[in-house]
């Protein structure tokens, strides 16, 4: 399996601090945890209104509260992954705590005689919205192509010497650690001229294919804490609106390796590994804002907007690469702190997540105002997803970074991702349906979400999620109690390295996760 990608200018793949295209999806392709009810109709809370996740998909929602409210959800993440890389499978699993939404509403009606206004609420809550604990592995025979090509390209197109690599700290994470482990070398083309070539290429060129393996282990994700405010008119027009403050944490961990599954003829390469962590932090804002129309009490149209956000980030990073070459140069270890100098080990810099638009529709049955005496909804939520206008800004100085020496190399290099970023992904279609049976004080409900594949490339690569969910929930004397599972499938690619002189291959990952949340609540 193959696919092309333009790697355009600044050898994105291997220079220090590199971030990638699929950072953006690493932000905005999971669905939110929500409350146990939530969960459990799919997420379709676009229309309905009073549940407290409504402050996360449209705030208009909270204008349906007449009380206050506190609330606590917590939940556990079961991840099991089964991965294809050129036909060979892999699994893996990893379980987790989660906190789904939490926090306080306070709603109350109008004190004011005389006005349209009936009521308003104002929110206080936290959410998951991307979990990342995740523990992923895939392996399989590549006799096409090595990791080593992605730093033989980047230093044939950097135009420099050894030295001149080894003395430049923008290759510290990659290609001066090829070099200083002789992953890659130079030798003498056809024309007498010099150029960059790694070793593994050699084994390939005898037909003898490469043993390619990644591990990829996962902590944290990005929780968002929000403050909302929304307001009833006539009790048919619900506005609402929040602010929103993602917090990120992720420490991920990469170790990859490449293993000659034959011996070498002429001795010069064994294996090699390379580990990479990465521990990103950030904060940001974005705002959301939305709006909930009752032509009666039956039927409720809602439709949200839900602005990027913007994530100050920074990225502290390590790399590790060792390189048994045999009879060449025996083995060699790089740190890529051997290669920093005076650079500095962190990076500064803006991420733009995917902007959101939702329009929603609930039917309730026997709407009456006591809401004891209702029997149930049907809902469902169309969400569309900008992810192709996402990207990547620069936030520092120069005297921040010394490691690009001057602001402008780090705009170009951030304005180069975000091209690549436009040209690799397209807007997408999310769709969520669920229900409820009221039964006296118990309630069932199912639902169903699918998340659209944002890949421009249709053909090759592929990544979706579907969502099958359920659970139950009990109201009485002011209390109440909701549990709900979700089981999702999810697939998408991951390539292990990006080269710029060959086609790219990929692994196929196929993600089962289930989600089983609780909520706890009383309304005072």
């Amino acid at each position: 399996m193959k696919a092309t990608i333009t790697l355009v200018l600044l050898g994105v793949a291997s220079h220090t601090f590199a971030q990638l295209p699929e950072d953006i999806l690493r932000y905005s392709f999971y669905p939110q945890v929500g409350t146990a009810r939530s969960l459990a109709i799919g997420g379709a809370m676009g229309s309905l209104g009073g549940d407290i996740s409504s402050t996360f998909t449209n705030p208009a929602g909270l204008g349906l509260y007449k009380t206050r409210e506190l609330v606590l959800t917590p939940g556990m993440g079961f991840n099991s992954n089964h991965n294809d890389f050129r036909g060979t499978n892999a699994t893996s699993s990893l379980n987790r705590f989660q906190l789904g939404t939490s926090g306080f509403v306070f709603g109350a009606p109008t004190q004011v005689p005389n006005t349209k206004w009936k009521g308003s609420a104002f929110s206080i809550a936290v959410t998951k919205v991307s979990d990342f604990n995740n523990h992923s592995y895939y392996r399989g025979l590549n006799n096409y192509s090595s990791y080593a090509d992605q730093y033989a390209d980047d230093a044939n197109q950097s135009g420099q010497s050894i030295d001149g690599i080894l003395n430049d700290p923008s290759f510290a994470y990659g290609t001066s650690l090829a070099l200083g482990t002789y992953l890659i070398d130079t030798v003498t083309n056809g024309s007498g001229q010099q150029q960059y070539v790694g070793l593994p290429d050699f084994l390939l060129n005898e037909k003898i294919p490469l043993i390619q393996e990644k591990t990829v282990d996962s902590r944290g994700g990005m929780s968002e804490v929000d403050v909302a405010f929304a307001a009833s008119h006539m009790d048919k027009w619900y506005i609402g609106g929040a602010l929103g403050f993602p917090i990120v944490y992720v420490n991920q961990t990469i170790h990859y390796t490449e293993t000659a599954s034959s011996p070498d003829p002429s001795g010069n390469f064994v294996s090699s590994s390379f580990y990479d962590n990465r521990i990103s932090k950030g904060y940001g804002v974005n705002l959301r804002l939305g709006v909930i129309f009752k032509p009666d009490n039956s039927l409720r149209l809602g439709a949200a907007f839900t602005s990027p956000s913007v994530i100050g980030t920074t990225d502290t990073h390590n790399a590790t690469m060792t390189t048994n070459t045999g009879s060449y140069a025996g083995t060699q270890t790089a740190q890529a702190s051997d290669y920093l100098g005076n650079a500095s080990s962190s990076n500064n810099y803006t991420l733009i997540t995917p902007w959101r638009a939702l329009l929603s529709a609930s039917y309730v049955f026997n709407a009456v105002e006591d809401v004891k005496q209702q029997r149930g909804f049907v809902t469902a939520d169309l969400e569309y997803v900008g992810y192709h206008e996402s990207g990547f800004g620069s936030t520092a100085s120069s005297d921040d970074d010394p490691t690009w020496g001057s602001t402008p190399a780090q705009n170009a290099y951030y304005h180069t991702l975000t091209q690549l970023v436009h040209s690799q992904y397209k807007d997408a279609v999310n769709l969520k349906v669920g229900g409820e049976l009221k039964l006296d004080t118990w309630l069932a409900r199912l639902g169903f979400a699918h998340y659209g594949n944002p890949h421009r490339d249709n053909d090759d690569l592929k990544a979706g999620k579907t969502i099958f969910s359920a659970g139950l929930g009990y109201r009485n004397f002011g209390m109440f109690f909701d549990v709900g599972y979700a089981y999702a499938i999810a697939t998408d690619v991951d390539f292990p390295y990006l080269v710029s002189s060959k086609e790219n291959t990929f692994a196929d990952l196929r993600d089962h996760r289930g989600t089983l949340m609780i909520t706890w609540g009383v309304k005072f």
